[in-house]
């Protein structure tokens, strides 16, 4: 989406390339949760639309304009290259830890919100399942053009601190067993889930030249898909030996601390911009 964008709009192709895979999670997590809910045979239902989107998908590309000139080397470019950008790595640096706690908080309620639901507070129901991921990724997708008004970083600064009371409510939740809670704790955290990593992402971009942004985005997925995956694999292993509940509460309070310290560290910027 950058590649294809005019020079003019890159910061909204780094808009859309942010937001789509939360829209994309909000929707298909709602969906799946309606198909396992009122259909005979999920499984196949969900995986047969996917083939069928992605069909889709591969056929539009087919068409799309190609947005370099072509030359020989086709099949050294694609041997993986991830890296950063020297006039990036200052910023890419200070925004790691966005990347970790937001990813990381995509991981805790893909892989245990479902527990939660029913072990905690005794709901089995698949559309419920669906909401917890779809309400933190469709606000997620929404915070953006929210956030948009205010220069960086300011609006990675709100997108953290959103994410550390979210965070503050799901634990009042759990401590309480309050499900409206949770779905408002989920819902504020989702401000910060969105708004924060499209921040970073269109602060990232334009310090990329065309021949290195695309070794640039690999460098953010790489760390954002890890952040994503290896913390709720480890959640997961230790919920036989602490129990889900202590599990979720011990990874919410570090996400916490990371929220925090990502909030002070964006503010530290600001800061230092207002003095310079």
């Amino acid at each position: 989406m950058v590649e294809a964008a005019p020079a003019s709009r890159k910061r909204l192709g780094a808009l859309i390339t942010s937001v789509s895979p939360l829209a994309g999670l909000a929707v298909g997590a709602l969906l799946t949760g309606m198909a396992v809910k009122f259909s005979v045979q999920p499984v196949l239902l969900v995986f047969g639309v996917l083939v069928a989107v992605f069909a889709l998908g591969a056929a539009v590309v087919l068409w799309m304009p190609e947005t370099v000139t072509p030359r020989p080397g086709a099949l050294a470019s694609l041997v993986p290259r991830v890296s950063i950008p020297v006039k990036a790595r200052a910023e890419f640096a200070r925004g790691l830890p966005v990347f970790v706690v937001v990813w990381a908080l995509g991981g805790l309620f893909l892989s245990l919100a479902p527990s939660l639901m029913l072990h905690v507070f005794g709901v089995d129901n698949g559309v419920v399942n669906g909401l917890t991921v779809a309400v933190l990724s469709g606000v997620g997708a929404i915070a953006p053009t929210l956030l948009g008004r205010w220069a960086a970083p300011r609006p990675a600064i709100i997108g953290m601190a959103s994410i550390a009371l979210g965070l503050v409510l799901l634990l009042a939740a759990l401590a309480t067993q309050s499900l409206a809670l949770f779905f408002v704790g989920t819902a504020v955290a989702g401000i910060g889930f969105g708004g924060a990593f499209s921040a970073l992402v269109q602060t990232l971009a334009p310090l990329a030249q065309p021949h290195e942004r695309g070794e640039l985005f690999a460098a953010i997925f790489v760390v954002s898909y890890l952040a994503f995956s290896l913390p709720a694999m480890l959640a997961g292993f230790l919920v036989k030996s602490l129990g889900l509940l202590n599990t979720v509460e011990g990874y919410a309070a570090v996400l916490l601390l990371i929220a925090a310290f990502g909030t002070w560290s964006q503010w530290a910027l600001l800061r230092k911009n207002a003095r310079a």
